[in-house]
């Protein structure tokens, strides 16, 4: 809970909304040369149906048409968010013992 409440700033923190009702969160930040997932979490009612995909296609191409890169940590012991990332094209830049460093 501490963690959470020293990485949250509103306007990077975003409410995911699927007509209309709430379905998770989103964290984006940008920098000059590349932009960082944060976070992306949908409620398990929300998952499994095309909603994380179809954000992910628009963070992929929002940072692109900026000619910027999309970056993003995951957890070793999280298979299941690494294999949607490795789905959606990204590679490993750096890793250490418990996160890989991804970049598309």
């Amino acid at each position: 809970l501490q963690k959470h409440k020293r990485s949250f700033t509103p306007e990077s923190h975003k409410i995911i909304l699927v007509d209309g009702d709430e379905a998770g969160l989103v964290a984006i930040e940008t920098f000059p040369s590349y932009t960082r997932l944060v976070k992306i979490y949908l409620l398990r009612a929300f998952r499994g149906l095309g909603i994380g995909s179809e954000l992910m296609h628009q963070f992929i191409v929002t940072a692109h048409s900026e000619h910027k890169v999309l970056r993003l940590q995951v957890l070793k012991v999280n298979k299941r968010a690494q294999a949607f990332y490795f789905r959606h094209g990204f590679q490993v830049t750096y890793e250490t013992t418990e996160s890989l460093f991804l970049q598309k």
